[in-house]
């Protein structure tokens, strides 16, 4: 059998609308995307990480750095974190913009596309995450 190439068919990104501006956010690495899921499925390492190491994971899914000098995040040259920001979206915009992409990658489409929906935006910081994790069974967790 002779099986279609995978990219005829299959996109990892993931592109969402935000005042009518869709963005593109590439699919991250193997690297990053072990760690991300890592800290997003297993409790024992979100329990170790702090809110600070959470949102540097989760921003720099969509460009996003973070200046320890002066403590806050910047986008990278044309990243969807600087578009996003050059837009004038506010914090709780870019959050979910990231947040989204990192239930994407994590926990699949169907969960970031009801989070993306829901009205209120949920806690999804480290040691939210870490909560939330120690009922995910441990053969998914460590996937």
């Amino acid at each position: 059998m002779n099986f279609p190439d995978l990219r005829d068919f299959y996109d990892p990104a993931l592109t969402l609308p935000v005042d009518g501006v869709e963005y593109r956010i590439e699919a991250p690495s193997i690297k990053d995307g072990v760690q991300l899921r890592r800290v997003m499925l297993d409790p024992k390492v979100s329990k170790k990480r702090t809110d600070l190491d959470y949102l540097k994971i989760v921003f720099g899914l969509i460009g996003g750095e973070h200046d320890a000098k002066r403590d806050v995040f910047r986008g990278a040259k044309d990243s969807v974190f600087a578009r996003l920001e050059s837009a004038g979206a506010p914090w709780p915009t870019i959050l979910r913009v990231a947040e989204t992409a990192a239930l994407n990658w994590s926990f699949g489409e169907s969960h970031a596309i009801g989070f993306w929906a829901r009205e209120l935006v949920g806690d999804l910081t480290a040691s939210a995450v870490a909560a939330a994790a120690e009922g995910v069974p441990e053969t998914e967790a460590a996937e």
